[in-house]
């Protein structure tokens, strides 16, 4: 098996774990950035997964005071996706 064929797979299956990553937080990786694209290809675009744990997090933010900047918005709604109490 040469070095090239080797180095495509690891990199097409880098590119899968992170489409499964994306889908984990409430947004679908997809080619067109609408419902029915590939969830992997070259030009990507993705799309948020209604009732997701993206848009969970953003409703709680968007209602409170805590985010009232852009910066503490994006903070606070990664620390709350990646803490996993929003499912």
């Amino acid at each position: 098996m040469s070095g090239s064929t080797l180095t495509v797979r690891h990199r097409s299956a880098a590119i899968m774990i992170g489409a499964a990553k994306m889908k984990l937080i409430g947004l679908q990786p997809s080619s067109t950035g609408m419902v029915g694209g590939k969830e992997t290809g070259q030009h990507m675009d993705h799309y948020i997964i209604p009732g997701g744990r993206f848009e969970q997090v953003y409703d709680i933010l968007a209602a409170s005071t805590i985010a009232s900047d852009f910066r503490a918005f994006c903070a606070m709604a990664v620390l709350l996706l990646l803490d996993g109490t929003i499912e």
